[in-house]
């Protein structure tokens, strides 16, 4: 194609330089995921053995994986430690529970342990009167997971 005119030619330039510029945004995007998915992975372990939680043996893949469910989804507003104290918290007018407590408003008894499908229920379906969403975009997998990770924050689904 012939260059009529020093026009096209800067037309031209600015059009490269704009799918540069989107090109590199999108590599330097990929980049920081791929760094932190790389830091998420690399972390160690919190548990390396199966655990007796309530009438569960869980194995230590499945409270792994819960775990980091738990931080990404969860942790903003129970808190990394499962206090009730995260950081979307602040005005909610909603105080999630303190799950190391082992204390549950959504049981048949806030004083009995829920059942894993109790538990199970509350994370698919959320609780939208507490501020609590719903989570029906994950696995059973995730679900089942998860539940068995809040159980490790209370001592009492070690107790007999």
């Amino acid at each position: 194609m012939k260059m009529l005119s020093g026009k096209v030619c800067r037309k031209r330039s600015m059009f490269h330089i704009r799918c540069l510029v989107r090109h590199c945004a999108s590599s330097i995007v990929f980049a920081l995921v791929s760094v932190s998915i790389g830091c998420v992975e690399a972390r160690k372990p919190t548990f390396d053995r199966s655990l007796q939680l309530g009438n569960r043996q869980v194995n230590s893949n499945t409270l792994n994986h819960g775990e980091g469910l738990y931080q990404r989804y969860c942790s903003r507003c129970h808190g990394a430690d499962g206090s009730g104290k995260g950081p979307r918290n602040a005005g909610t007018g909603h105080l999630p529970p303190d799950l190391r407590l082992g204390r549950y408003a959504h049981t048949r008894n806030s004083d009995h342990l829920p059942t894993h499908e109790e538990l199970s229920r509350t994370i698919r379906n959320g609780v939208p009167a507490r501020g609590m969403p719903a989570w029906p975009g994950l696995s059973d997998t995730d679900i089942y997971a998860i539940a068995s990770y809040l159980m490790t924050l209370s001592s009492r689904w070690r107790q007999p």
